[in-house]
């Protein structure tokens, strides 16, 4: 089962990507804003990279992320006519 975990973007760099699913941070989607992006990873526990964060969200199901990324902060508005 894939698990997400939502971080501030601004740590990136710190993760090792060789334990998430994405490959590096270039390939990270982030916030409108730009300041919140996400991970994610495949085993039962939380790889060891992730507690180097010292802000995250999480774990989260696929549903849990939906629902998030579904938000103003990850949507952009809907176009006026």
């Amino acid at each position: 089962m894939r698990t997400f975990i939502f971080f501030n973007s601004s740590e990136k760099a710190v993760l090792d990507y060789s334990q998430l699913v994405e490959t590096s941070q270039d390939t990270l989607r982030l916030s409108l804003d730009g300041t919140k992006t996400f991970v994610s990873y495949n085993s039962e526990t939380m790889p060891d990279t992730i507690l180097a964060l010292t802000s995250y969200i999480g774990p989260l199901t696929y549903e849990e992320t939906l629902t998030i990324l579904q938000t103003a902060e990850w949507l952009p508005p809907a176009p006026t006519i």
